[in-house]
């Protein structure tokens, strides 16, 4: 996912980019080192961009930011349809103004997804076909997915079963172009990219990484995750996709409507956390020009910072 670093790259703004799986600890190393690099974060997390899922998305807080801007968290309505697409328009207009304001943005998340469409960005697809969508829309999920099992295997392992909307948007690029999105991805055009981007990997070892998640998901429980999924379905939000596709607020839903106990509520929270955790790692393995850094290791700090030294941000 990062440019490559010829002389004609050498000549777009240099973007630093961290990730790592959730609860590693992106956001506290980023505000340390938006303080050190006079630098302004750009989230990269497909659930923290919604409004009213603070607790369970772990936003950082007003009195953990201490007045740093963090952009794109906290501006799209849970029931709002939102996209890699229009994550990449937004995330490039927050770059810009950081640019313009003679600072350099930080990318901060775990979102694969959003993170290939802002470094790669999309290849050419055609438009909707609305007679064909309206005729996937009748097929159940499970359908769904077995019908892009049977035309595009990279496709569907690489997209959720339950994820109807690229489940869907896959079988219509199939039907209208008579390529699968696999073929097009490795063969399409992609637009040309204006920054150049340098990628660092938190990371830390497994035990030590669920430690972290077991804890920050008591801390969630603490800190009235509960309460928060109550005012959310108070708000009427309970039936949005977004809410029954997130980790800790699909569980919480299932206690509060007597399904499951709490302690299995959470439980599941911690398990499914760990899975996501699991599959973030997977999604950044593969990637060759990744830095990464081991947050176990006694030099894991002075090697993050080192990294961001040979970047010059300052000039």
């Amino acid at each position: 996912m990062n440019s490559t670093s010829n002389s004609g790259e050498l000549a777009k703004p240099i973007i630093p980019v961290l990730v790592g799986p959730t609860a590693v600890g992106k956001t506290a190393v980023a505000l340390e080192l938006t303080r050190r690099f006079n630098l302004e974060i750009v989230s990269c997390d497909s659930r923290q961009i919604y409004k009213y899922m603070n607790i369970g998305t772990a936003k950082p807080t007003t009195e953990e930011l201490g007045g740093i801007p963090y952009r794109l968290i906290g501006y799209v309505e849970p029931n709002r349809s939102y996209s890699s697409a229009l994550y990449r328009s937004d995330a490039v207009v927050e770059i810009e103004r950081i640019l313009e304001s003679g600072k350099k943005p930080l990318i901060v998340g775990g979102t694969g997804l959003y993170l290939k469409a802002l470094t790669v960005g999309f290849f050419a697809t055609p438009d909707s076909d609305a007679s064909y969508r309206k005729e996937l829309e009748a097929v159940d999920t499970n359908g769904l997915y077995k019908m892009l099992m049977g035309i595009d295997l990279q496709a569907a392992a690489s997209i959720p079963p339950n994820n109807r909307i690229r489940v869907i948007r896959a079988l219509e690029i199939h039907k209208l172009t008579g390529h699968t999105k696999t073929e097009l991805s490795a063969g399409g055009e992609y637009p040309e990219q204006k920054y150049h981007f340098a990628i660092l990997e938190l990371n830390r070892s497994r035990e030590k990484l669920y430690q972290f998640i077991n804890f920050r998901v008591d801390k969630m429980i603490g800190d009235g995750l509960i309460s928060e999924v109550e005012q959310l379905l108070e708000l009427g939000y309970g039936q949005s996709p977004v809410l029954n596709q997130t980790v800790g607020y699909r569980e919480v839903i299932e206690y509060l409507q007597g399904q499951i106990s709490l302690d299995e509520c959470i439980g599941l929270i911690k398990q499914k956390t760990r899975n996501y955790a699991k599959r973030q790692i997977t999604w950044f393995r593969p990637e060759p020009n990744i830095v990464r850094i081991d947050l176990d290791s006694e030099t894991g700090r002075e090697k993050l910072v080192g990294e961001l030294d040979k970047l010059k941000l300052d000039t």
